[in-house]
C-alpha cells in the first residue's frame, strides 16, 4: 500500500520524475542531492500529515510544482546546486504532507514510511536513467547523420596532399592559452627555492593532521610517531629536522617553533592550525636568508590565513580508528573591517591497541581591515586538547601474548607517561604560546 502510493496520483508520479530529470540535467553533485533533498524534507512533511497539522493549500502547492518541474525540465534552467535543492525541498514538504494525510488508520507509520521513500527513489532513478538515455540517443543520432552527411558529400577522388610550407615562410599556430594557480616571483624571490601555496592547492589534499599542510612545501616531508597531540616529525632535502628544529615556521608572521623544549630546540606543534582558514603558504629553503633567524638553517615558512572566507563552511568528517572532526567557519563584514571566526572540534582513537581517545577543540577570532596601500589584523587562537601519551610498543619476546592486529603499547598502569599540554597565549613566553612539560612515574 504505502510502496504504491507515489504510483497511483499522476501529479506524485510526473513531479518525482520531473525531480529526477532535473537532477539529471544539472550533474554533478545535484544527481544525488536533489533525491536526497526530496525525501528527507517529505519524511518531514509526512509526519505533519499524519500529526494533522493544518496545512492550507497544499493541494495548489502539488499542483504548482508539476507545472514548475515542467518548466525546468523543458526549458533546461540550471540554478546551483544550493538554490536546487531548496526549491525541491520547499514542494517536496507539501508532497509529504499529503501523503501522511492519506495514511491509513491501520498501517504502521515506520513501514509506510519506508514505503513511500523507496517508491519515491526509485522514481527519482527513473527520472536520471531517463534523461541519461535521451542525451544518449540524440547524441548517436546527430553522430550517424553527421556521418552520413560527410560521406555524400565526400570526392571520388583521392584529396591532394596539403602543399608543405616552404623554409622561409612564416607558419602562424593557433593561440594556447594555459591556466593554473601561479604567482611570478620575477623581481621578488632571491632564488628559484623560494614560493608561495595557495588555497586551490589545498582544498583538494587529503590532510589528516594539520602540520601535512607543510607539504606543499617542494621536498618537505611530514610524519608521525607515537600518538596524537605530538608534534610531528619533518624531513626536508632528506635531511632529518627531528620536530622542526632545523624550519622556522610562522602563522601570519608569529614564529611557532620553541626555544627550548625536551624534544629538542625548535619544537614545532602545528595542532593549533585549521587547514581550511590558510589564505596562502610562502616557503624559503636553504640557510640564505639571515631575517629569518634562529631554526631557519634548513628553511622557512610563513602560513597566512584568510581575513575573509570566500563561502562559509560547515564540514563533519569521519574515518577510521573512531577519527571524527568537526568545522564551522565564516566571516563577515563589522564596520569599516572583517570578522572571521571559526570553531574546530577533533576525536581520534589512532591505530592502537587501547584507543588514544585524542580530543582536541580549536577556536580562532580574527578582525582585520585593510586599506588600499596598507592593512592590520588582530588574532586569537585557542587550543584545548588532551594530554599527549608517549606511545611505546611492546616487544614480542617480553610477552606470553599473542600478536596485536594494531600497535600495541605499555599499560599506563604499570609504566610511567610523559604528558604534554599545550595552552593558549600567554604573556611573557617567547611566541606567544606556553608549554608545559610534566612527567610522573606510575608503580609497577
Amino acid at each position: 500500500m504505502a510502496f504504491n502510493h507515489p504510483l497511483e496520483g499522476w501529479d506524485h508520479l510526473v513531479t518525482m520524475l520531473g525531480v529526477g530529470i532535473w537532477a539529471a540535467q544539472l550533474g554533478g553533485r545535484a544527481v544525488w542531492m536533489l533525491p536526497l533533498a526530496f525525501v528527507g524534507v517529505m519524511s518531514f512533511g509526512g509526519l505533519a500529515g499524519v500529526a494533522g497539522v493544518s496545512v492550507p493549500g497544499a493541494e495548489m502547492m502539488i499542483l504548482l510544482s508539476v507545472v514548475v518541474f515542467g518548466v525546468l525540465v523543458v526549458r533546461r534552467v540550471l540554478f546551483r546546486a544550493r538554490a536546487s535543492v531548496l526549491i525541491v525541498g520547499f514542494f517536496a514538504f507539501f508532497h509529504g504532507f499529503a501523503h501522511g494525510q492519506e495514511m491509513p488508520a491501520s498501517a504502521s507509520l515506520l513501514s509506510f514510511a519506508v514505503g513511500f521513500a523507496v517508491a519515491t527513489l526509485l522514481l527519482h532513478g527513473a527520472g536520471i536513467v531517463t534523461a541519461r538515455l535521451v542525451a544518449l540517443a540524440f547524441a548517436c543520432l546527430l553522430g550517424s547523420s553527421a556521418y552520413a552527411q560527410q560521406s555524400r558529400n565526400a570526392p571520388a577522388a583521392k584529396p591532394e596532399p596539403e602543399p608543405q610550407p616552404k623554409e622561409e615562410e612564416t607558419v602562424l599556430l593557433p593561440e594556447i592559452v594555459v591556466t593554473g594557480r601561479s604567482d611570478s616571483q620575477v623581481g621578488i624571490a632571491d632564488s628559484a627555492s623560494q614560493g608561495n601555496v595557495g588555497q586551490e592547492q589545498l582544498e583538494l589534499r587529503p590532510i589528516i593532521r594539520p602540520g601535512e599542510v607543510l607539504e606543499t612545501v617542494p621536498g618537505l616531508i611530514v610524519s608521525q610517531h607515537s600518538g596524537e597531540g605530538k608534534a610531528n616529525q619533518y624531513y626536508l632535502r632528506g635531511f632529518n629536522l627531528d620536530h622542526g628544529t632545523d624550519f622556522l615556521t610562522q602563522v601570519d608572521g608569529v614564529p611557532v617553533n620553541l626555544v627550548s623544549n625536551a624534544h629538542g630546540q625548535g619544537y614545532t606543534d602545528m595542532g593549533f592550525l585549521i587547514p581550511e582558514l590558510v589564505r596562502t603558504l610562502g616557503y624559503q629553503k636553504g640557510a640564505y636568508y639571515a631575517e629569518n633567524g634562529d631554526f631557519s638553517s634548513a628553511g622557512a615558512a610563513n602560513i597566512q590565513y584568510f581575513n575573509t572566507l570566500p563561502a562559509g563552511i560547515a564540514k563533519l568528517t569521519g574515518g577510521s580508528f573512531n577519527y571524527y572532526r568537526g568545522l564551522f567557519a565564516s566571516s563577515r563584514q563589522i564596520g569599516d573591517g572583517n570578522f572571521l571566526y571559526a570553531l574546530e572540534g577533533n576525536y581520534n582513537d589512532g591505530p592502537w591497541e587501547r584507543g588514544n581517545h585524542y580530543k582536541k577543540g580549536n577556536a580562532v577570532l580574527r578582525y582585520s581591515r585593510e586599506h588600499a596601500d596598507s592593512g592590520w589584523s588582530a588574532t586569537f587562537m585557542v587550543i584545548v586538547s588532551t594530554p599527549f601519551v608517549e606511545k611505546s610498543e611492546i616487544a614480542l619476546a617480553t610477552t606470553d601474548a599473542p600478536p596485536a592486529a594494531v600497535f600495541p603499547r605499555k599499560d599506563r598502569s604499570l609504566h610511567g607517561q610523559i604528558a604534554l599540554a599545550t595552552h593558549p597565549w600567554e604573556s611573557g613566553t617567547d611566541n606567544g604560546f606556553l608549554h608545559n612539560l610534566r612527567a610522573r612515574s606510575a608503580a609497577s
